[in-house]
C-alpha cells in the first residue's frame, strides 16, 4: 500500500511537470532586440528587431516558423522568411520544455544555470571564423537573452546581443506594430570600387548583418555540436 502510495504521488508530480510544457500553436510568438556589434576597421552599432512566429503546426510534430526582421535605424523591414522545424527542437523558434531543462537539446550543450537561468550553448567553426552562440532560459524554457559571437584569429569581429521584448507563449501579449515602416530596398554593391559614402556603407552593413542573422537558424540547424574548453566555459 505505501510502495502504491509513493507510486501514485511520483505519478502525479511527472504528469504535472509535463502539463508545465507551453502548447506550440500557430499564432505564438517571440521578439528579440538584438544589438550587434562590429569590431572591425568600420567599427559600427546596429539595432535589430527579430520576430519569430509559429505560422503552423503539422500532425507530424513539425511547424512552420514566420520570421520578420525590423530595422529601426533606417525604418524598414526584410521580407519575412519562413523555415521548417520539429516542435522538439530549439533550434530557431527557441523554446525548451520545461521537463527537459538541465540536459543537451538536438544543437545546444547544457552548461549548468546562471543567476537563476538555465544556460545552452553551441559552438561552430565555418568560413575561417568561429561562432559561439549562448541563451539563457527561465523556469519556463523561455530564453530571456543571449548572444551569437564570431571570432576570427583569436580576436571578436562581431557580438549580437539578444533580449527577449515580447513573447504570448505565457502571458497574452500582442505583436508589435512598426507604423511608418517601409520594405527594405535590396542594395547592389561593386566591393572593388571605393566606398561611396559613409551612409551607404552604413546602410549595407544593415543589410549583410540583417542577412547574417537569418542564416544563423541555418547554421545551428546543419552545424555539430561542440564542446567548451574550460577556459571558455568560465567566460559564460
Amino acid at each position: 500500500m505505501f510502495l502504491f502510495s509513493l507510486f501514485s504521488l511520483y505519478s502525479t508530480i511527472s504528469h504535472q511537470q509535463f502539463d508545465s510544457s507551453i502548447s506550440l500553436e500557430a499564432g505564438k510568438f517571440e521578439v528579440f532586440n538584438i544589438t550587434v556589434i562590429y569590431y572591425s576597421a568600420h567599427y559600427c552599432i546596429q539595432k535589430i528587431i527579430e520576430i519569430e512566429e509559429v505560422e503552423k503546426v503539422f500532425c507530424n510534430d513539425t511547424m512552420i516558423i514566420n520570421q520578420t526582421e525590423v530595422l529601426p535605424n533606417i525604418t524598414a523591414y526584410l521580407p519575412a522568411g519562413t523555415f521548417l522545424q520539429k516542435i522538439t527542437c530549439s533550434e530557431g523558434f527557441f523554446y525548451i520544455a520545461p521537463c527537459k531543462l538541465g540536459h543537451n537539446t538536438s544543437s545546444f550543450i547544457y552548461n549548468g544555470t546562471k543567476d537563476g537561468l538555465y544556460v545552452y550553448y553551441n559552438i561552430s567553426y565555418a568560413l575561417g571564423s568561429k561562432y559561439i552562440f549562448i541563451l539563457y532560459y527561465n523556469a519556463s524554457g523561455i530564453p530571456i537573452k543571449g548572444c551569437d559571437i564570431k571570432c576570427c584569429c583569436g580576436k571578436i569581429e562581431m557580438k549580437a546581443t539578444y533580449v527577449l521584448w515580447k513573447t504570448n507563449l505565457i502571458n497574452n501579449e500582442s505583436l508589435p506594430n512598426f507604423p511608418g515602416y517601409t520594405l527594405a530596398t535590396i542594395l547592389t554593391y561593386n566591393f572593388s570600387k571605393a566606398a561611396q559614402g559613409e551612409q551607404r556603407f552604413h546602410d549595407i552593413l544593415l543589410g549583410i548583418t540583417s542577412l547574417g542573422l537569418s542564416i544563423i537558424i541555418l547554421i545551428l540547424l546543419l552545424r555539430p555540436k561542440m564542446r567548451m574548453n574550460d577556459n571558455e566555459k568560465k567566460t559564460l
